[in-house]
């Protein structure tokens, strides 16, 4: 079998489109958490590939583009997670650092100051809407440019190890799917800066659908 980053690269370079459309949706999702958090926030996706369902939690955790993990599947993450509804169905999964994923609504929860017995249940709150946000900003960008419907489900805050947070999703797909769309994010806000993963992770219809949807025309003759 090919090493993660070997398959990812060579296919990313046919996810072009894929990947321009994501890119415009997670700058779209960007200025609606500026805006929310009460910080200038800017998210990156400078890389993205397919990667094989079996190895996603190594692909989340670092080692889809030929790189050392930087974690490992037990360590402790926290996976803001949406489900997928519409022409296209499966999994949203933003992964992040929980010190990270805390930081990233860190202004909001001071400008607010909510009663220290209030202050988790208004973090989780926050973190959900996060997202919210960004799932619905990449997913509204995809439907956009696929004419396809894409809802996102009500969102779900998990911190566990990185391998049990995947576990869900991984059971539902794991036997129809052999590839989960890996998408290497770079947020950035004042005084903070962090890398996360979205694992966008449709079913097999579905990302085909994205893909013929999105893939330039094959190049043919002119019409007379």
């Amino acid at each position: 079998m090919s090493a993660p980053g070997m398959l990812t690269m060579r296919r990313a370079r046919q996810l072009e489109a894929v990947h321009r459309a994501i890119s415009m949706g997670l700058h779209a999702a960007a200025d609606q958490l500026s805006f929310f958090v009460g910080q200038r926030i800017t998210i990156e996706a400078p890389r993205l590939g397919l990667c094989p369902i079996e190895q996603l939690v190594e692909c989340a955790l670092g080692i889809a583009f030929e790189e050392v993990p930087t974690r490992m599947p037990d360590a402790m993450m926290t996976g803001l997670y949406l489900g997928m509804d519409g022409d296209v169905t499966g999994h949203f999964l933003l992964l992040l650092a929980p010190s990270d994923a805390q930081a990233l609504v860190a202004p909001l929860i001071e400008e607010v100051q909510p009663p220290p017995e209030q202050r988790e249940a208004m973090i989780q709150s926050a973190l959900g809407e996060v997202g919210n946000i960004t799932a619905s900003g990449l997913l509204n960008a995809l439907a956009d440019a696929t004419k396809l419907r894409i809802f996102p489900s009500c969102p779900a805050v998990v911190t566990d190890m990185a391998g049990a947070i995947l576990e869900m999703p991984l059971l539902d797909i794991a036997q129809v799917a052999e590839e989960a769309l890996y998408i290497e994010t770079s947020i950035m806000m004042a005084g903070f800066s962090a890398t996360g993963s979205v694992a966008l992770i449709p079913h097999p219809s579905g990302l085909e659908m994205l893909v013929q949807a999105l893939a330039p025309p094959k190049p043919g003759r002119r019409k007379r």
